[in-house]
């Protein structure tokens, strides 16, 4: 499982550094990717943390982590989709600040879940 989970996250992370196609707006693809990006990292770092659940009660800020993006992360990825057609409907400097300030929170939510996903094999050994 922590193989797989890895592997995904490296997949997603180097077609994300694919080159963005001409006529088409870095602002609205970057977006894409990330909401996507958000999307499979929570999933992954739930999945985990559900699965681990009974071995983490020793590190409660993981269980504190995967409760907070639980409350929010649907939320927040619902916004990032919303700001993301608001911006492609008006491509004002306002709406692109709205949907910076969004990608900026799954950004914090995707480092978040990362930390420790990276870490899930020492956080596993943990007594």
């Amino acid at each position: 499982m922590r193989q797989l989970s890895l592997a995904c996250l490296l997949a997603l992370l180097v077609s994300g550094c694919a080159s963005i196609k001409p006529g088409h707006d870095p602002v609205v693809v970057n977006a894409e990717r990330t909401t996507e990006l958000a999307l499979n990292v929570f999933d992954t770092f739930l999945a985990w943390e559900y699965m681990h659940h009974d071995q983490l009660t020793v590190v409660p800020e993981v269980g504190m982590a995967a409760d907070f993006i639980r409350a929010n992360g649907q939320d927040w990825l619902i916004t990032a989709r919303t700001m993301t057609k608001t911006y492609k409907a008006n491509r004002t400097e306002e709406s692109k600040v709205n949907l910076d300030t969004a990608m900026a929170v799954l950004r914090v939510g995707i480092a978040e879940a990362r930390k420790y996903l990276a870490d899930q094999e020492r956080l596993l050994a943990l007594p």
